[in-house]
């Protein structure tokens, strides 16, 4: 069996067109964000902004590199949020897709704008979705790397309750005094060799190491994502995974891996009653994580970003 490095960075990992938030009153909380922009001129100042979506148990940091190339590329400013309980930003109980949403819808307020494109990977994907769905007025255009509107699969499910555990011993395994840098090739290290034990094959390797979301203070080290955010995936996927409803009728593009377990060609029927205008580009050979190692991706968002569509 093979796990995409997703899973082990990421962990791998339903509203009416113009309704609000259903599920329960949500308490939208700041997000801790920064934004980037090549060169301001009085044309690009009026163009969406970019914000840019981490996957489960990643941050911002993680799209280090592709910030970068978007707002080079496409002359717009380009925002990325720690999602709540992840990185800098708030810890909350509410911890599910539908609470992540509103703070998107916060955060687009905050940047004194109308409207922006969102491009989310996984988890981010999904939060990406239940906004366009819910606020379609406040979505420009919608990109989602390799991540289903609704559910996941069955494989997918069980890699995610097994290595969430197996991290977790990663992070205890840490010895006091190690540098951050230490700290984070001795976990990927950890990593590597439990999955070797375990007969499972991974992309992940140490050269990524520094994507790892660990931060070390006097020498002790942790992972910069809420455990009780963990224990509740762990729980009540189901739950964690809101629910979402509705129809985008704006530009959307899908890119996936046609190697990764999520399996989103699978679900080109719901896609589409979802999100009419929707593309769907599969990139083959490509596994979950897709705009860290192919071209293909930035080819295609960057394409679709600038296009008059």
């Amino acid at each position: 069996m093979k796990i995409s490095g997703a899973l082990l960075l990421f962990f791998l990992l339903k509203f009416t067109e113009c309704g609000p938030v259903r599920n329960h009153n949500v308490q939208a909380v700041d997000l801790d964000y920064f934004c980037m922009r090549q060169i301001s001129t009085p044309e690009n100042e009026k163009l969406a902004p970019i914000i840019l979506l981490h996957g489960l148990g990643s941050t911002k940091e993680g799209w280090d590199g592709a910030y970068q190339l978007l707002a080079v590329h496409t002359k717009r400013k380009v925002c990325v949020p720690d999602l709540r309980n992840h990185g800098s930003s708030p810890y909350s109980k509410e911890a599910d897709v539908e609470a992540m949403a509103a703070d998107i819808v916060r955060m687009i307020g905050s940047l004194n704008t109308d409207k922006a494109i969102l491009l989310g990977h996984s988890l981010g994907g999904k939060v990406a979705v239940h906004v366009a769905l819910n606020h379609p007025d406040k979505v420009e255009k919608l990109i989602v790397e390799d991540m289903r509107p609704n559910g996941i699969t069955p494989v997918v499910l069980k890699q995610i309750k097994g290595f969430m555990q197996l991290v977790r011993a990663g992070v205890a395994s840490i010895p006091e005094g190690l540098t951050e840098h230490e700290a984070k090739v001795h976990f990927v290290k950890f990593i590597l060799e439990k999955t070797k034990q375990m007969n499972v094959s991974t992309d992940l390797t140490v050269n990524e190491a520094d994507r790892i979301p660990i931060r070390c203070t006097d020498g002790k080290c942790s992972f910069r994502v809420n455990v009780e955010l963990f224990q509740k995936v762990i729980k009540d996927p189901e739950s964690f995974l809101t629910h979402s409803e509705g129809v985008y009728k704006g530009p959307a593009l899908f890119i996936y891996g046609t190697k990764s377990p999520f399996k989103v060609g699978e679900d080109e029927a719901n896609i589409h009653k979802l999100f009419p205008k929707a593309k769907l580009v599969p990139v083959e050979g490509a596994g979950h994580i897709i705009h860290l190692k192919h071209d293909k991706f930035w080819d295609e968002t960057i394409k679709f970003i600038i296009s008059d569509s």
